[in-house]
């Protein structure tokens, strides 16, 4: 603190300035207890459990959730919270950062926990049934399902494709798909051909997945 006398005092009294006092402001602290998850997927949804806890009052506390940055959740909470986040569909897979934090409030001090998670996309499960031997000029049907760890995937996209003719279909609400070929008499599609198959999940979190079969002509 310092005075400076003005007006009459000017003639009686002296500028002056106190001594420098040390003040230590303090805030309440604040605790974050949470299990963070292994891995994320793309587009799935994940629940997080917690709980938050001060040396203060009790008072609701914004608790929010970035991936890389980008906010992916958030909620307010006195202590325990259950929270659902969601990486954005479109994010590469890879290692990525996840923090949560509980944001300063007033008296109140924030903190936040993060680490490193996998993002990745899982991986489809693929039935397909075809004939090992197709006689020529002939028809055949080629069956199948596409299901993942949560069980059927409907709205998948099959694509088909044998000897030039490509099919598209679309999985059923079990999963399955069925689709018919014909062949013409062709003398030089004799022997082993090669049947391709591409499948696109309906879900973002699984992984596209090709394969092949071998049938004899």
């Amino acid at each position: 603190a310092s005075y400076t006398p003005k007006g009459e005092d000017i003639n009686f009294f002296q500028t002056a300035r106190s001594l420098p006092v040390n003040l230590a402001v303090k805030y309440y602290s604040t605790q974050l207890n949470i299990q963070l998850p292994p891995e994320l997927h793309p587009g799935l949804s994940i629940e997080l459990q917690g709980a938050v806890s001060t040396n203060g009052p009790a008072q609701f506390r914004n608790i929010r959730v970035f991936l890389d940055g980008q906010l992916i959740g958030s909620t307010t909470a006195i202590d325990v919270f259950n929270l659902n986040i969601m990486p954005p569909a479109v994010t590469a897979s890879g290692i990525r950062r996840l923090t949560i934090s509980v944001m300063p409030d007033n008296r109140y001090a924030g903190t936040s926990t993060s680490a490193e998670v996998p993002l990745n996309q899982l991986l489809l499960n693929v039935s397909i049934d075809t004939p090992e031997f197709i006689l020529l000029p002939g028809n055949f049907t080629v069956t199948g399902k596409v299901s993942g760890d949560e069980g059927a995937l409907p709205n998948s996209i099959v694509e088909l494709s044998y000897l030039g003719q490509t099919t598209t279909i679309t999985t059923d609400s079990s999963g399955r798909f069925s689709s018919q070929f014909e062949l013409p008499i062709n003398l030089t599609l004799f022997g082993s051909q090669i049947f391709d198959v591409k499948v696109t999940p309906s879900e973002t979190w699984y992984a596209p997945l090709e394969l092949q079969r071998k049938t004899a002509v």
